[in-house]
């Protein structure tokens, strides 16, 4: 028999914690798989969460900085989804 594997974790600060009476834990669960999403076609966007496709677009103004550009960044599809899992790492901290 093998040991337990841990679970597959992205762009987190991925610690056992362990079990206090009375404080809360809480877990981010994302129903897509990164992989699979990056290395789509951008021209499909047949059942697909419409909100990923356009957090770019929304807060456009925000992402035209020089730290957002491809040589720093990824672009498309795979750099949205890099946006929501950088915000789990702050997020994180916070709770």
């Amino acid at each position: 028999m093998s040991a337990a594997q841990q679970p597959r974790t992205y762009n987190q600060a991925h610690a056992e914690r362990q079990y206090t009476p009375g404080n809360r834990r809480v877990s981010i669960y994302w129903t897509w798989s990164y992989p699979w999403e990056a290395n789509r076609n951008t021209g499909e966007l047949d059942n697909r969460f419409s909100t990923m496709t356009e957090v770019r677009r929304v807060a456009w103004p925000a992402y035209e900085g020089t730290e957002w550009n491809e040589k720093h960044f990824l672009q498309g599809i795979a750099g949205t989804l890099e946006l929501f899992h950088r915000s789990t790492l702050a997020f994180q901290k916070v709770v």
